[in-house]
């Protein structure tokens, strides 16, 4: 009885909902706003920063009226909390107020200051409603990824491989894209427009990768690809698939080693050949890690912190010291330290754990597999930025730490997913109960 959805108790209270429509608008507005930062050939930067104050203003209201501070599972309630408070300590020991700094950290969501608040999205309302305005969040920002790619098709397309405007461009507008991995992870519970639309828009992004061969973006796509391939094995339970996925692999390698035998065209794939075997980090996390002492590994260097690393950023180098580092991991280190990768791991891989092999759902499945996918593009990517995908990961953790919301079946699920408004008279069957609000966390 206690796995059954309660028709009844689905919807959240209204000004609950407008609440969150509210965060995901000012969202909205603050990353479409920040994506286009890498425009500014064509847009005026304090416009776009003005939008992205608008942004802040908007989902910090609404933030402010969702949050509960109830977290059900002891297990997490502590380390959440404790991360929470390590979080704190990072932004405390760097956090300046002179103007450039403040702008700084308010409009940069790669390495500002609200990456520290995305878990407390875990203390949003988890019940099927707020899942479903995230898939809607999710479809939202592939419709803006088109239109982005539409009106700067020139840039993209720009027959210049190493164009610094245009391969910014194919790296912040993946940023829209990604997200629908997990709408194709979670495909049993979306109709077939939208499967479509999802696997088109994660096509369209792994070519755009291609052409521009941003290494670390064609492998986040290729995974997701395969992990929905995965999805569909698990569900399907169709041996064809096999057959079918072994053919697919089959013919990338064949194309691959075809090509190698003839060095001098490529086509679409030669840019991305030449880089293949281009090393552009080991200097640089030979660097990092001279300069760290064993203070700065075990509690970082707090919000600003930097290590020396001259001559990387040519056209920005001043001091020859570097606030960034493109290894996801490294760069929670230098910030955190040591204290904050354990501390966030402790948290993220039994919430994996769960999802994968301790669920009965497709959704607690898919959430398990966006958690680990995260933690393994921690070595290519910066996967701690401010954005729906490391929203979705806290959004997992809520899910897999549910044990309640796990031993759902699909077919409960799915009711939810696909239908549409219910009557008074049909929500109130017998024997379908929903958790509401935060009690699935």
């Amino acid at each position: 009885m206690d796995n059954y959805i309660d028709y009844r108790d689905i919807k959240m209270s209204k000004r609950l909902s407008d609440n969150l429509n509210l965060f995901w608008l000012g969202f909205m507005i603050y990353f479409l706003s920040y994506t286009l930062t890498t425009t500014l050939v064509y847009i005026k930067i304090t416009q776009l920063q003005l939008l992205q104050i608008v942004g802040i203003l908007i989902f910090t209201y609404a933030s402010i009226n969702i949050i509960k501070f109830r977290v059900k599972n002891k297990y997490l309630q502590v380390l959440f909390y404790a991360y929470c408070l390590w979080s704190l300590t990072i932004i405390a020991r760097g956090f300046t107020f002179d103007f450039d700094s403040i702008k700084e950290q308010l409009f940069e969501a790669g390495t500002g200051i609200f990456i520290y608040f995305v878990p407390l999205i875990l203390l949003f309302p988890h019940n099927f409603s707020f899942y479903k305005k995230v898939f809607n969040v999710i479809l939202i920002f592939a419709l803006f990824y088109v239109l982005y790619c539409s009106i700067f098709s020139k840039d993209l397309l720009n027959p210049d491989r190493k164009s610094t405007l245009s391969q910014g461009m194919v790296e912040a507008f993946s940023g829209l894209s990604f997200t629908c991995g997990f709408v194709l992870f979670t495909y049993i519970y979306h109709d077939k427009k939208k499967r479509i639309f999802a696997l088109g828009i994660m096509v369209l992004t792994l070519l755009f990768a291609v052409y521009r061969a941003r290494r670390g973006t064609i492998l986040m796509c290729v995974s997701s690809l395969l992990f929905y391939l995965m999805m569909y094995l698990i569900v399907s339970k169709k041996t064809f698939m096999v057959i079918y996925l072994a053919i697919f692999i089959a013919a990338l390698g064949a194309l691959f080693y075809s090509n190698l035998y003839n060095q001098t065209n490529f086509g679409i794939f030669n840019f991305l050949v030449e880089r293949a075997d281009e090393d552009t980090r080991t200097g640089v996390e030979v660097r990092f890690k001279e300069d760290m002492t064993t203070t700065d590994w075990i509690i970082g260097k707090g919000l600003k912190g930097e290590y020396f690393c001259p001559g990387i950023d040519e056209h920005l180098d001043t001091t020859g010291y570097r606030p960034v580092i493109e290894t996801g991991y490294l760069q929670i280190i230098l910030k955190g330290g040591l204290i904050s990768l354990i501390l966030l791991l402790l948290i993220l891989v039994p919430a994996l754990i769960r999802g994968l092999f301790y669920s009965k759902n497709v959704l607690s499945k898919a959430c398990g597999m966006w958690i680990l996918l995260w933690i393994l593009y921690l070595y290519p990517t910066m996967g701690n930025t401010f954005s729906l995908n490391y929203m979705l990961v806290w959004i997992g953790v809520g899910i897999c730490y549910s044990k309640k919301f796990r031993n759902l079946s699909d077919a409960q699920i799915k009711e939810y997913f696909t239908e549409t408004k219910k009557s008074n008279s049909r929500a109130r069957k017998p024997g379908y109960i929903q958790p509401t609000e935060n009690e699935l966390s």
